[in-house]
């Protein structure tokens, strides 16, 4: 098979997939693993795709509302890292919003485990039954419209809530970020939502597992930039993690490489 040809297939297998790993490229093209990272090196030069660790992610696939139960159970022990990462960074006596999602659901339930005294705000019902028995941690939840099936709360109720409130920090999740390093999210509720609470915290933060690059969703909420740090694995890749930097945002890295040797990742 001609190169041509060959980087051809590869990209057309990359868009239908979302991602790939060298390894099953190699695999499947009859090649060496150097030839197949020449491939992507040429093919993200070229602007077709992202490199990642250990392969690559299609440039900005589109992603659409995902069931619950498949977020919830998705990389979940990337997920897991996560979590602990952010909860260092929850001081004691600290006011907190936790936004509605799988990864700061993950976030409540190591607080579970703290002896620290908070209040956690929430759009979340989930997050909310998580922590209702904690005595240390009194939680809020922001009052809306209930979205069915995935159990946040939405709409002006929301809003005007978290308008009303300043708090010490903010944890978002975020259903894509693009390869401009825009956020995105399915709803146009939901990503104002998200804005509004990026305003009401003193420091805001984005925690996202590297499967949520090189993808875009109907809604933008913001730049990168609008926010103050990034907690993510270390899937992004080098070239990833220095791109968010420059931006003079904070990148805290949990060690997906460990996860996937130790046979976890999904």
């Amino acid at each position: 098979m001609l190169t041509l040809e060959r980087r051809k297939k590869i990209l057309q297998w990359i868009k239908q997939n979302g991602r790939a790993e060298v390894g099953e490229l190699a695999a499947t093209f009859g090649v060496s693993p150097m030839t197949i990272r020449r491939d992507l090196r040429h093919l993200e030069e070229e602007g077709h795709l992202l490199r990642a660790r250990g392969g690559a992610l299609a440039r900005d696939s589109f992603i659409d509302e995902v069931p619950y139960r498949s977020k919830v159970s998705a990389n979940i022990e990337l997920k897991q890292l996560i979590a602990e990462k952010a909860c260092s960074l929850i001081k004691d006596g600290d006011s907190v919003i936790l936004d509605a999602g799988s990864t700061t659901l993950e976030i409540a339930k190591c607080l579970k485990k703290t002896c620290k005294n908070l209040t956690v705000v929430t759009n979340d019902l989930n997050i909310a039954l998580e922590l209702a028995d904690i005595a240390n941690i009194n939680v809020f939840t922001t009052g809306g419209k209930v979205q069915p099936g995935l159990y946040c709360l939405l709409g002006e109720e929301a809003i005007n809530f978290i308008k009303s409130i300043n708090v010490n920090i903010a944890f978002l999740g975020a259903a894509a970020i693009d390869s401009d390093l825009e956020l995105y999210t399915p709803t146009l509720e939901k990503a104002h939502l998200k804005r509004t609470m990026i305003t009401s915290a003193a420091k805001s933060v984005v925690v996202a597992d590297h499967t949520k690059f090189g993808h875009r969703a109907f809604a933008k909420v913001c730049s990168i930039d609008a926010v103050d740090a990034l907690i993510t694995d270390d899937g992004i890749g080098e070239e990833l993690k220095t791109k968010v930097e420059d931006l003079k945002i904070e990148v805290i890295l949990c060690p997906a490489k460990s996860y996937v040797k130790n046979g976890k990742g999904g």
